[in-house]
């Protein structure tokens, strides 16, 4: 009896696996036995450009207009410039602003740009444009092309949220090559423009207010009579209102618009006149994050005849 105890005691194999107890209902087979379990730590991956811009920046068209948030990708500026309320798929145009530089016959066109977004705020463009004049009708001017590419340009755009307001802003030049540019001799113009607006702590009321200012070169000397535009600037007060977030109410004031004609370069550069007073109706329809419409009517609060009332639709597309 004692022999046999003595054995027990001193069993290797007994002591382990009968005498050893189990830690967490697993048996313990000794610290050369541990399985090493890698530790992964994963890390959240940041997008390509950075925070969201989408989070500061929500107004629906300010959206689109600063492009996609890809690094590259490519946007398309596309309008139909028609005639009166009464035949917008006509052939002429009224030309209410009485600008000489201005086309009279109805068009679509627009541009087409690439973009590299440098980071979530700030965007560089090159492009060009192009025109499909009188696309309803087939009786235009024989001596001028149906369709035209033309008026290459850059462009420096930047978006972000100070303070309550939602700002965007950005500089074009471009190179003036379309029909109606070189009929009045204009090789290009540099613009500047600048958009704030806050909706009033997430409402769906929007105020905003947009200012530019844009000056014309052109490759003749001015004349004593000469009402082609030196340079001008405007401010333009407007509201939206949103039904949804796909459909808005928007209305632009054209009231506060300025410019220097060529005949006035002899004399102060502060030398202006106030341009015709317009309003902009229409609505709003964000497709996506990348694609907003805007058919909207534009008239004269002086004149409201229906002959002065023009037709058009515009849209911002951005893809990849």
């Amino acid at each position: 009896m004692k022999v046999a105890l003595l054995l027990l005691l001193l069993s290797p194999a007994l002591w382990s696996q009968v005498l050893t107890p189990e830690l967490d209902a697993v048996p313990y087979r000794g610290p050369q036995a541990v399985k090493k379990e890698k530790v992964v730590v994963v890390k959240e991956k940041k997008s390509e450009n950075g925070d969201d811009i989408d989070k500061e920046v929500t107004n629906a068209r300010l959206r689109a207009t600063s492009g996609s948030k890809s690094k590259w990708s490519m946007t398309f500026g596309l309008n139909y410039r028609g005639g009166m309320i009464t035949d917008p798929f006509g052939l002429r145009r009224p030309d209410i602003y009485g600008n000489p530089e201005n086309e009279k016959l109805t068009s679509f066109g627009g541009s087409i740009s690439g973009r590299y977004r440098l980071n979530k705020k700030n965007s560089f463009t090159l492009g060009f444009g192009f025109s499909y004049l009188a696309p309803f009708r087939s009786d235009q001017d024989p001596e001028r092309d149906q369709f035209n590419i033309d008026n290459p340009g850059v462009g420096y755009a930047r978006i972000e949220k100070i303070g309550i307001f939602q700002i965007s802003s950005g500089v074009d030049y471009i190179r003036g090559t379309s029909v109606a540019f070189k009929e009045q001799n204009l090789t290009g113009f540099l613009s500047f423009g600048i958009t704030a607006l806050t909706n009033f702590n997430e409402s769906r009321f929007t105020l905003g207010l947009a200012f530019s200012f844009t000056d014309y070169f052109y490759s003749d000397d001015s004349s004593q009579v000469d009402f082609r535009t030196s340079y001008d600037l405007g401010f333009y007060p407007f509201f939206e209102f949103e039904f949804t977030k796909v459909w808005y109410f928007r209305t632009v004031l054209g009231f506060l618009n300025y410019e220097h004609v060529r005949s006035d370069d002899s004399s102060s550069p502060f030398s202006m006149q106030t341009t015709p007073h317009y309003v902009s109706v229409g609505i709003g329809i964000a497709i996506t994050r990348d694609i907003y419409l805007y058919p909207n009517v534009q008239f004269l609060p002086k004149d409201l005849s229906t002959d002065n009332t023009n037709f058009a639709l515009s849209a911002t597309i951005n893809v990849l």
